[in-house]
């Protein structure tokens, strides 16, 4: 599979939950995260 480097707007609140699930380890990084 060919992965593509793209860019996202998100709003703040979700940017914060985001960071704190990799930051408690539920994800390895943001881009787990979102897909």
């Amino acid at each position: 599979m060919t992965r593509a480097k793209i860019a996202i707007t998100i709003d703040q609140v979700l940017l914060e939950l985001l960071d704190s699930l990799v930051q408690n380890k539920t994800f390895k990084n943001r881009s787990q995260a979102i897909n």
